[in-house]
């Protein structure tokens, strides 16, 4: 098994913003408030971002105290999904290594472009 730091691809999570959400608890079976905290993985690359993939919720009951861990983050999860969904976005930089990509492409496009454009019949 390869140390952490040596692992040049694969998913991270990181954290893009913490609520309040009211719910039905399956363990106390009443609507009541929990605590959300949202994450949004994404795929990297030798630690470059390359794009996000899914947006995850880790619910505490505040009466009960059930941790629910790893939800997706859908409107089967919460009745408010469409008035919240807004709050929590990817983060921009998740999207790095999909921006360099498609400059390259656009280079590599523009390039090709102009020397078309210089050849002499």
């Amino acid at each position: 098994m390869l140390p952490h730091f040596l692992l040049v691809y694969g998913k991270k999570n990181v954290l893009i913003g913490l609520g309040e959400v009211h719910v039905k608890c399956p363990s106390c079976e009443v609507h009541n408030w929990a605590d959300m905290m949202v994450s949004s993985s994404y795929y990297h690359f030798f630690w470059l971002p390359i794009f996000p993939f899914d947006k995850e919720a880790h619910l505490t009951c505040t009466k009960c105290g059930l941790k629910r861990n790893g939800m997706g983050f859908s409107k089967r999860l919460l009745d408010n999904f469409d008035e919240i969904k807004s709050k929590y976005k990817h983060p921009w930089y998740t999207y790095t290594g999909a921006a360099i990509f498609l400059l390259l492409i656009s280079l590599a496009v523009l390039t090709v472009g102009s020397n078309w454009n210089n050849k002499t019949p």
